[in-house]
């Protein structure tokens, strides 16, 4: 296009140059009326392009505007939505009675200590209560249960209470832990608590638009951070301090800024519905956080509210899904399904004893559907019985030495 603009323009100064300087009479009227045509061609012209570039620049200024009023509109919608879902998010604090340790200071404690150690070694003098785990929560009923991450209360000997952002301080009691997910419940006492509404974490877009709220390194409630739906149906295995590694299956990835602290916070649309719960960062890539989808938070409470407890449906299997790569690695005939395969010496394939082990199923085995379901990346085994109940009788699809076979298992009940 410019290439074309620039030969234009040359052939145009060219042929200017190409007048000769001495014409006749007869050349001159054609010269002056050619003149005078070319002068109301230019006028003409630039009368057309005078309005035409008038009219690129009204088109401009409204592309201009509609960006600008696009950016004001989302800037609006986080506000209003941090605004009206504050009161419902809330820190989660646990704390227990830890040794108090003194430094030897008296001249007992210098004999006794000295001559056995350069170092003069600390003492236990007391107990004293001291903050051992911070996250982040939210009320999800008005009767006071909230949600929060399993990790985030792993201390079966500590005591949790959650802080309110108007400043207020609750007892909590631990209610249900999932057994599977890093989701757990609290309880606290009173009513008319506000609440955050649970989205529908199934009609979750890639690249949509999300806000991140939480109690950011334990010591900056509220912190408010804005990113985009990353990607879904992620597995990953997390693990902290507290806990070992869990596997988390169907996460939400997101470039929003999700810190230590965090945890447990809900990731929200810009309607302010409840799309995940935070859970885990990468510590390999920067911007690279997941959350649990709210689906699985609303079956747990679903449960819970039933049975007082948090049960899931369980088969008995350590696997792998497959992948691409598994599949060149490992020579497998199959494109997709689950492999049962054993994760470490110590933890055999099948559990000895489990709903898989009584139905038959071996190490090697590759599930490719539950109930007439499809396993594979996009849905994984776990995804498969998420909304299946224990007690529940399922046919499972099983590929085994290169033939397909139908297994009818009953699924056991797991509990934390």
């Amino acid at each position: 296009m410019f290439e074309d603009e620039e030969t234009d323009k040359k052939t145009q100064v060219e042929y200017l140059q190409s007048v000769p300087a001495v014409q006749s009479a007869k050349e001159n009227i054609k010269t002056r009326s050619t003149i005078f045509a070319a002068f109301i061609a230019g006028v003409l012209g630039g009368i057309f392009a005078v309005s035409l570039m008038s009219d690129f620049s009204a088109q401009d200024g409204g592309i201009l505007n509609n960006i600008e009023r696009t950016v004001v509109d989302e800037e609006s919608a986080v506000i209003n939505v941090v605004e009206r879902t504050e009161p419902a998010i809330v820190s989660v604090v646990g704390t227990k009675k830890v040794a108090s340790l003194r430094q030897p200071g008296d001249l007992d404690d210098f004999f006794f200590f000295f001559p056995f150690s350069l170092t003069p070694r600390p003492t236990q003098d007391s107990e004293e209560e001291q903050k051992v785990s911070a996250g982040t929560g939210f009320f999800v009923r008005s009767d006071g249960l909230l949600a929060t991450n399993k990790h985030v209360i792993a201390d079966n000997t500590a005591s949790y209470k959650v802080l309110t952002n108007d400043g207020k301080e609750y007892a909590a009691q631990v209610v249900a832990r999932d057994p599977v997910n890093d989701i757990a419940l609290l309880k606290v006492e009173g009513n008319n608590f506000p609440v955050l509404e649970l989205g529908n974490s199934d009609d979750i877009k890639v690249g949509q638009k999300v806000i991140a709220i939480g109690n950011a390194l334990g010591q900056f409630s509220n912190t408010v951070t804005t990113g985009v739906v990353s990607g879904i149906n992620r597995s990953i295995v997390a693990s902290g301090e507290t806990s070992g590694p869990s596997q988390i299956d169907g996460a939400i990835q997101t470039d929003a800024a999700i810190n230590p602290g965090n945890s447990g916070g809900p990731l929200l649309d810009l309607s302010g519905r409840v799309l995940g719960i935070n859970t885990a960062i990468s510590l390999e890539g920067q911007l690279l956080g997941f959350a649990i989808p709210s689906n699985d938070l609303k079956k747990d409470i679903e449960v819970y509210t039933e049975r007082k407890t948090i049960v899931k449906p369980y088969i008995g299997v350590h696997y792998i899904m497959i992948s691409e790569g598994l599949r060149l690695e490992r020579n497998l005939t199959v494109k997709q399904g689950a492999l049962i395969a054993a994760s470490s010496p110590d933890e055999p394939a099948v559990v000895p004893g489990s709903p898989a082990n009584q139905a038959g199923l071996r190490e090697g085995d590759v599930i490719l559907k539950v109930a007439g379901e499809e396993v594979n990346l996009n849905h994984s085994l776990a995804a498969a019985l998420r909304n299946l109940n224990p007690g529940q009788t399922v046919e499972l699809l099983i590929y085994r030495d290169g033939e397909e076979i139908k297994i009818n298992i009953t699924l056991g009940e797991r509990e934390d």
